[in-house]
């Protein structure tokens, strides 16, 4: 987990409740007291899992022994020990760091890279006198002879409603859109709270940008959990704590469906996984199952040293044997620390380098090896360093660079970089405001031109130009791409590698930005200028995928230039050999407005323009598909003349049959072979549905009420039922009145009970009248003391 700087760290399972925040005298005082008991409490537990820990080496025993105490909140950190360090020097290498040119307009932390070459950044003011705010994003986008160094910002859209998440799962998915789900806190207007491990989330659109939000999972805390795109291009999302907050007797996991924009419990009792989710993180291993190192915050063995992988096919979890030194920070064995582990990097030779977390030793390093599925120890950390919730990433040149600070203190400052070859974990250069950040505030991301960006909540970006090169055997290649391209179409191209040999970074948990998927850049010979074109539809998200031949599709940008240029795929820093085409003209497709409202039985329009590029002269027919049961789609004319630009009109008539929902049109131009596409968004709807207030907080077995409000739109009179998901353990909700006719408003009451889990949950009102639905959401939060 993540540590905001300005918030003393306390173990997410301290009292039973997650928080790291202590904000008043009253609340320390009460604290320290429960505190103290539970020291009491877990003295005879301690024993316990000290006899299973010497009898039992492997995790899977002890569920449930107790909760270790970590440091004192508010505590002064221990003095950062300096004997006996070797000292940073810095070896020979021309290895180094260039600071931004521009710098960002605020603060920026997690970062992730759009398949158009674009770096989408979220705003993190996650320290004393840091700016912006936690809903807002924005692009860095390369200059034209693709410098990051030199290139600009631009705010884009920002988060919808009340999302405003620090520390939270996120991903690239096959089609460029971007993800991202929970947060350890919700910073609305800035404000931080304590930890609420929530659940809301939203996926991002580039191209239109836009952000929708998704329906999270019921009755989850997704918190600050790890996830990965697996081979087949489906996200999966760990669920942090669902045995910890009472949701589930196991751990929970889950696939993320995007038609839907929801989600599908995977777990069960019988899936085989260890423990909790908490503080653990996934890599992506060339055999195309997931490695994770247990952190045992849950099956707590104090000194267990077990890994785990999963097998996307079977959806089983198994041992991957001990990593034999022990990775997750445990004070050594004492109980109490921080729980964390350190990030894993999988190597081009098909090994895991993972690194340990610790507050009372160096931190300890291990080797997995994907071929022969043995692990070997590595090399502790020099200088009492430790990788608690650091960044790591793959260098271009093979090796892997992780951040890492003094284990005493567990998340002071100041930061150092450490190089692995393969066998020396080495010093390396640091950016230079690591001397003043602990390491969980880093972040790398490797960038289509090799380098490497980091981030630390600051405004100072600083770009890593790593010493060597690549390995031709690492490059991606191509073998199909067509010799003559056109602007605003869409090609597709074949080849291997396409997707490189690693994900690429990692970081303790929650924080993702692999970069194990193509993309593809045009280099005009004559200018020297670079485009990039946005990648989607990849045909696999894995790795290492050796001489398999594999493919995406690529929108080349309207704004490209003419002429004789080189197309290359990049994976993970690394370019592919030049592939020479010719740009010559094209068109561009675009529909307004981007989204329409009816009723059904209702009628409603778009324009679509179609624009010549680079003196394109010909006839584009037009189409549209995605029409919903019991409307009709027409295109009127169907066909225009090029040049001028031209407009069509879209004519979209629906019946009352036609089933209330949210609908994607496509439309498509062809001329010859150049196809373009262009979506607009179709909304059919009876009634609307408004829930208030936005969020209540309730003592936990007391009872709260919300009010749920229907509104008829064109002459609805249907009777609306009344229903709410996501409730937690042990509540439950009563409606009154349960239905309305036409139009009208319900009381929600939500009864919780002594065994109602604490924590903050997303209430989804429902309201149906046959196939017609409409729906809103609250939040809950749950309490010891109703505030």
């Amino acid at each position: 987990m993540d540590r905001p700087d300005q918030f003393e760290p306390i173990h997410a399972f301290q009292l039973g409740e997650h928080h790291r925040r202590v904000t008043s005298t009253k609340v320390r005082r009460k604290f320290n007291l429960e505190r103290t008991v539970m020291k009491l409490r877990t003295l005879a537990a301690y024993s316990l899992v000290w006899v299973a820990a010497l009898t039992f080496p492997i995790a899977g025993i002890g569920q449930n022994l107790g909760i270790y105490a970590s440091h004192p909140p508010r505590s002064a950190p221990r003095t950062v020990r300096t004997t006996n360090a070797a000292p940073h020097e810095v070896p020979a290498s021309t290895a180094f760091w260039t600071k931004a040119t521009n710098a960002p307009p605020v603060s920026v932390g997690a970062m992730l890279l759009l398949t158009d070459g674009r770096v989408l950044v979220h705003s993190e003011p996650n320290c004393n006198g840091c700016t912006g705010n936690y809903s807002s994003w924005y692009t860095l986008t390369p200059d034209d002879t693709g410098s990051y160094v030199n290139g600009t910002w631009t705010q884009v859209a920002s988060l919808p409603g009340n999302y405003a998440p620090l520390f939270f799962g996120s991903a690239v998915l096959p089609d460029g859109k971007v993800v991202v789900q929970g947060g350890e806190y919700n910073c609305p207007n800035g404000n931080c709270g304590g930890g609420v491990w929530q659940s809301l989330g939203a996926i991002y659109n580039p191209a239109a940008n836009t952000w929708t939000s998704t329906t999270a999972p019921s009755g989850s805390n997704i918190g600050d959990a790890e996830s990965v795109v697996l081979p087949n291009g489906t996200w999966m999302l760990a669920e942090c704590c669902a045995i910890h907050f009472g949701h589930s007797s196991f751990p929970v996991y889950y696939y993320f469906n995007e038609s839907t924009l929801s989600f599908t419990n995977m777990a069960s009792s019988s899936d085989g996984k260890n423990d909790e989710f908490d503080e653990e993180g996934w890599n992506l291993l060339p055999n195309n199952l997931v490695l994770t190192v247990d952190a045992y915050t849950t099956n707590t063995v104090l000194t267990g040293t077990n890994s785990e992988t999963y097998n996307s096919s079977s959806n089983t979890w198994s041992t991957a044997g001990s990593t034999i030194n022990q990775l997750w920070d445990s004070n050594c064995g004492l109980g109490g620390g921080s729980f964390e582990v350190g990030p894993g990097v999988l190597r081009p030779d098909g090994t895991v380098i993972a690194t340990g977390a610790s507050d009372c030793s160096p931190g300890h390093t291990s080797v997995y090896d994907s071929s022969t599925g043995t692990w070997t120890a590595g090399p502790d950390f020099p200088n009492n360093d430790a990788a608690n919730d650091a960044p790591a990433a793959l260098e271009v040149n093979g090796n892997v660079i992780i951040e890492a600070s003094p284990f005493s203190g567990t998340f002071s400052a100041p930061s150092s970089v450490y190089e692995w070859d393969g066998t020396n974990l080495n010093a390396f250069p640091a950016p230079p405001n690591a001397v003043n950040t602990p390491s969980f505030q880093g972040h790398f991301l490797v960038l289509p031109n090799g380098q490497i960006m980091y981030t630390d909540y600051s405004t100072d970006v600083e770009f890593l130009t790593s010493a060597g090169t690549f390995n031709a055997a690492w490059q991606p290649t191509i073998t199909i791409v067509p010799s003559t391209i056109a602007p605003g179409a869409t090609y597709s191209i074949s080849g291997t590698q396409f997707n490189g040999l690693s994900q690429a970074r990692a970081y303790g948990d929650d924080f993702q930005d692999a970069t194990n998927y193509p993309l593809v850049q045009i280099l005009n010979n004559g200018t020297g200028h670079v485009f990039y074109c946005k990648t989607h539809g990849h045909s696999t998200m894995g790795v290492a995928t050796g001489g398999t031949i594999v493919s995406t599709s690529f929108d080349v940008p309207t704004g490209v230039e003419g002429g004789a240029s080189q197309l290359f795929v990049i994976a993970n820093g690394i370019p592919s050999a030049p592939a020479n085409v010719t740009v010559g003209s094209g068109f561009s497709l675009s529909a307004t407005p981007g989204s329409q409202n009816v009723v059904p039985g209702g009628s409603t329009s778009y324009t679509v323009t179609a624009t010549p590029l680079n003196g394109f002269s010909g006839t584009v027919n037009l189409t549209v598909s995605g029409c919903p049961t019991g409307a009709t789609c027409t295109m009127n004319p169907t066909s225009v003349n090029l040049p001028p630009a031209q407009n069509s009109t879209l004519n979209v008539s629906t019946s009352s049959s036609t089933p209330d929902g949210t609908y994607t049109l496509t439309i498509t131009g062809t001329s010859g072979s150049i196809t373009q596409t262009t979506t607009v968004t179709l909304v059919v709807q009876s009634f609307t549905l408004g829930a208030t207030p936005a969020s209540q907080t309730v003592k936990k077995g007391a009872s709260t009420t919300y009010t749920a409000k229907v509104t008829p739109m064109n002459g609805f009179n249907g009777t609306v039922t009344f229903s709410v998901s996501g409730l937690p353990a042990n509540a439950t909700a009563t409606f009154s009145p349960s239905t309305v006719v036409g139009s009208g408003s319900s009381i929600m009451t939500v009864s919780t009970s002594k065994k109602t889990p604490v924590g903050t949950y997303t209430l989804t009102v429902n309201g149906a009248s046959g196939s017609f639905a409409a729906s809103a959401n609250v939040s809950l939060k749950v309490s010891n003391n109703g505030k």
